[in-house]
């Protein structure tokens, strides 16, 4: 096995504590595949060599040399697939006494780890499944697609970019399969021995580099870190004052609509209505709920009925007298549009602590942390602009200073200018951010048991 790990390429790990120092990334490169570290994705060379080119080689000879690869390739997945198996399985049978091999004890579909297999002409993902066959353990190596990549376009120009955009569309779809494969229950939590031989390994291997593990440095948050939120993102920080003006200064032209036209899309103002109908917005007006307020039913917002207080944080500030009224009223629509699912985080957020509709929030209320996944995203789209918003419910003092209340937040994350043609690095950064956004409403939705 050691001899066939020389061949592999690159290998993707679950390691579920980051590195804290800039030295511990150089530990973090030395971690072995093992039980507590399983590899989620294997990467191997192919054998079309990139120099020199292929030539005159044999078909078959090719042949053989990618079975070989996929034999090695199925041969290093085998411990990782045999950590993920046997959590998954020790999961289910804990919750539940079922015998062997019964639905509940299977492994879900997710449950099989991706290798990939490329070199100057092609890229092959292969998947590895375990199964279990007459008592015994199976590994089920399949090659279920091929897509060209060649490193030199020498054919049309537009087919070429277009091979790279479906390899670029498999290299996202693999990230959310790894996703998915880290948020199974209870991930590969290896037994104690294997996380007591793995320090053993590590250590031996830092005394060998002549290497001494530095004292993680403590964590912590800066005090502006709300105002450059952009991946971790605190639901109970407190907002100043300033921020809440400037939005409203932003948004001076708008009018407060009453929140019963949020339920009556024809009760929206003329101005957005009209918008409706162009097609570059429909990414971000669209007047039906989205679909995780579905099963809400109309009570949802019961808790906090009258006594939440919608506000807006500035938008971008090179933005167009024009973009930006076009953006403020998007903005507003889609706010409104999400305000039962606020509602309803809202009310889930009582319920953990046990209050009810009638409780009077205070200070302390205030100061309690809110669930870090109650939040929810709204993207405005057209052919020059691309925008994130976040939106979250926070409990804070009134503007009259005399009561706690709900308040409603939407604040911008991203903001990105779209050039026509889009060009490819726009488009997969648009691509990783809807995936990101996918990603948070998948855990949302488990969050608050409304998956399927």
């Amino acid at each position: 096995m050691h001899a066939l790990a020389g061949s592999l390429d690159f290998a993707l790990i679950h390691y579920p504590i980051g590195p804290s120092t800039p030295r511990s990334l150089e530990h973090l490169a030395h971690t072995s595949i093992g039980p507590a570290n399983p590899a989620l994705l294997l990467t191997m060379k192919g054998p079309a060599a990139w120099w020199p080119e292929r030539g005159n080689r044999d078909s078959e000879q090719e042949d053989a040399d990618l079975s070989s690869v996929l034999r090695k390739l199925a041969l290093l997945s085998e411990p990782s697939l045999a950590s993920l198996s046997d959590t998954w399985l020790r999961a289910s049978r804990g919750s539940e006494s079922t015998p062997p091999g019964s639905a509940t004890t299977r492994l879900p579909a997710c449950a099989m780890t991706i290798g990939v297999i490329y070199d100057a002409n092609e890229i092959n993902l292969v998947a590895h499944i375990p199964y279990t066959a007459h008592g015994r353990r199976r590994l089920l190596s399949l090659l279920f697609d091929t897509l060209p990549f060649p490193s030199r376009c020498t054919g049309s120009p537009s087919d070429f970019v277009r091979e790279r955009y479906r390899v670029a569309l498999a290299l996202l779809s693999l990230h959310r399969h790894v996703f998915r494969l880290v948020t199974l229950a209870e991930p590969f939590a290896g037994a104690p021995v294997d996380s007591v031989a793995q320090r053993a390994i590590m250590r031996n291997r830092w005394d060998q580099l002549g290497w001494t593990p530095e004292t993680p440095t403590p964590s912590y948050r800066s005090d502006d870190s709300y105002a450059n939120y952009c991946v971790d993102f605190d639901l109970d920080y407190t907002c100043g004052e300033s921020g809440v003006d400037d939005g409203e200064q932003l948004l001076q032209d708008c009018t407060l609509e009453d929140r019963s036209i949020r339920s009556d899309p024809s009760n929206v103002p003329s101005g957005i209505a009209g918008r409706l109908n162009d097609p570059l917005f429909s990414l971000a007006c669209v007047p039906d709920p989205p679909t995780i307020e579905e099963p809400l039913g109309d009570d949802a917002a019961a808790p906090v009925a009258g006594t939440s207080e919608d506000i807006f944080l500035p938008g971008d500030p090179d933005a167009t007298a024009k973009d930006s009224d076009d953006i403020k009223h998007a903005r507003r629509f889609m706010a409104y549009n999400l305000h039962r699912t606020l509602a309803f985080l809202a009310s889930r957020h009582c319920a953990a602590y046990g209050w009810e509709s009638s409780h009077v929030f205070t200070e302390a209320d205030a100061q309690l942390p809110v669930n870090n996944k109650f939040f929810v995203f709204s993207v405005f789209l057209t052919r020059r602009i691309f925008q994130v918003d976040i939106n979250f419910p926070v409990i804070q003092l009134s503007e009259d200073q005399s009561t706690y209340t709900w308040k409603f937040y939407n604040a911008p994350v991203m903001f990105m200018n779209c050039a026509q043609p889009l060009p490819i690095p726009a488009r997969l950064s648009i691509f990783q951010t809807l995936l990101f956004i996918e990603q948070h409403v998948r855990l949302l939705s488990k969050e608050l048991d409304l998956e399927g």
